[in-house]
């Protein structure tokens, strides 16, 4: 069943008439924004995180010579 689904998929690619770019549009373009802001949102704040860590990890080397 599975199967059958897939290939009416592939026919329906097929058929798309010499077509090989599929639009977007105007809510692709909103998608791709709020993605991109969210990955660059995620990976400062791991890095603020990281940061911390390491600054924190520094400071216990130093403490723990004297």
């Amino acid at each position: 069943m599975l199967m059958c689904a897939s290939l009416r998929n592939l026919n329906t690619i097929a058929n798309m008439g010499g077509k090989t770019s599929i639009e977007a549009g105007l809510a692709g373009s909103i998608t791709m924004i709020l993605l991109t802001t969210a990955t660059v949102f995620l990976l400062i704040s791991f890095y603020r995180r990281y940061k911390r860590l390491a600054n924190r990890l520094d400071d216990f080397e130093q403490n723990e010579d004297k």
